[in-house]
């Protein structure tokens, strides 16, 4: 075997989806979806040429391109697993939680009416078990594509993250929620790695937002992550962001970036973190990457260098200066360029060039370290 490429490249995942690709799994197990030839041929296409995008680019590890979910990507990233998980049942209305965090000035008015435009809240009705998630099948599509190794999502966001976001009679602690969908989740990553997986990942923002909606009690977030991480035989990957394009108009505590949560997040027993690092009010980009010399951290770094937020493609050279930026403080044997999140908002030939973009900035870089730059 070679050595491991010097600062590999992935993104976090969700692809856009091509135009022509409209129809929606709905609320079906995805096992019946596929039955349906019109559908399994759409879905499969739309898999595999967003894989060839990402594959073609020069990707060294390839996220599933997440093209199970629906139309509405904000709706999808919630509304997957509740769709198919038993003790859900439809939608319920705004959880407490966040109308107190409206309420306190924590989150922006502004920001909770735009959500409620895109999405509606999951109701729990009863205890959750495992229902139809299907991760186990949609990884061995999409793997199908490419001999690089496909990167598993949880379905959706996170387990404390959709518990947070969950109202309904079920449950009288999201705490509680969140410890039952994480043995749910962890089941399905289980399932992943027998069919080969090598790498997972969970999206949660719940360190982060808990802290901006006033919880000072993070401590079952962290459980929950470790609990759906356990004893899963593959690299295990953390990833929170900012909320995309959200975070600068909805959470004014946003602004302090990963300072209040960032010694909690090194109690995550995951192989790697996955980060953004924008600016935030006065603070230029990168500003937090200093906690990683501040802290004696385990994790790797994949390091996001661009996203969503923006429409204009960054130059190979301005990816590889936020890697300069984070090198200061990373070692480049534990370092590796990603996304600053899922780029399915934004138009597939943008996020095409944006990924080839950090490819060349990655090989930029390597030059460097090697002598030959």
């Amino acid at each position: 075997m070679g050595e491991e490429k010097l600062i590999p490249t992935t993104m976090v995942g969700a692809y856009p989806r091509p135009k022509w690709y409209r129809q929606d799994m709905g609320d079906k197990d995805p096992i019946d979806a596929l039955r349906d030839i019109g559908y399994r041929e759409a879905f499969e296409d739309s898999v595999g040429l967003a894989v060839q995008d990402m594959d073609l680019a020069g990707l060294d590890s390839i996220p599933d391109p997440r093209q199970w979910y629906d139309g509405s990507h904000i709706e999808s990233f919630f509304w997957y697993a509740p769709q198919r998980i038993n003790g859900y049942k439809g939608w319920g209305t705004t959880p407490d939680i966040l109308v107190k965090a409206v309420e306190a000035n924590s989150v922006k008015k502004e920001f909770l009416d735009l959500v409620l435009e895109y999405h509606s809240f999951p109701n729990v009705v009863e205890k959750v078990t495992r229902g139809p998630l299907r991760m186990a099948e949609m990884y061995k599509i999409a793997q199908k594509f490419t001999k690089k190794p496909i990167r598993m999502p949880a379905p959706g966001c996170g387990p404390a993250h959709l518990a947070l976001v969950t109202s309904g009679p079920g449950y009288d602690r999201i705490e509680d929620l969140a410890m039952d969908l994480a043995k749910i989740f962890n089941a399905e990553f289980k399932d992943c790695a027998d069919a080969g997986a090598q790498q997972i990942q969970i999206d949660d923002l719940t360190l982060f937002l808990a802290t901006v909606i006033g919880t000072d009690n993070i401590d079952w977030v962290v459980e929950a992550l470790n609990r759906a991480f356990k004893g899963i035989d593959a690299k295990k990957t953390f990833h929170i962001c900012f909320g995309t394009w959200w975070a600068n108009i909805g959470f004014p505590g946003s602004r302090d970036g990963y300072g209040p949560i960032f010694e909690k997040m090194l109690d995550i027993k995951c192989d790697e973190f996955m980060l953004e690092f924008p600016p935030q009010g006065d603070r230029g980009w990168g500003a937090d990457l200093k906690l990683f010399s501040e802290y004696s951290v385990d994790q790797d770094l994949a390091v996001g260098t661009y996203g969503p937020r923006s429409l204009v493609v960054e130059s190979p050279e301005q990816q590889a200066d936020k890697l300069r930026a984070a090198l200061k403080h990373v070692d480049a044997g534990k370092l590796s360029l990603s996304s600053d999140c899922g780029m399915r908002i934004v138009p597939k030939a943008i996020t095409r060039n944006q990924v080839k973009s950090s490819v060349e900035a990655a090989q930029i870089v390597r030059a460097e370290l090697s002598g030959k730059g």
